[in-house]
């Protein structure tokens, strides 16, 4: 079986990093957070320690109108409906 999942980064630049059938990728966490860096050129050839904690996906990259910023609105104003008549 190849190995899929978060581990502790055995390079020691992170705290963890994903690796996907069997290969480091570039998809790294710290504090819980993810970011991306390109795993060393040679391969790792000891023991992997699955990862303590497993990173929490960020709500922006998720897909789904629910989780896109709102866009900007004009205040009332903008279009004279809330200003005073000035008969």
């Amino acid at each position: 079986m190849e190995i899929e999942g978060w581990y502790k980064d055995p390079y020691g630049r992170h705290e963890n990093r994903w690796f996907s059938n069997g290969r480091a990728t570039n998809l790294v966490s710290d504090a819980g957070k993810t970011s991306h860096d390109e795993p060393p050129t040679e391969p790792f050839d000891g023991e992997l320690i699955e990862a303590d904690e497993v990173p929490i996906a960020h709500e922006t990259h998720r897909i789904g109108d629910e989780h896109r910023p709102q866009e900007p609105t004009l205040p009332v104003s903008m279009y004279g409906l809330d200003e005073p008549s000035r008969d």
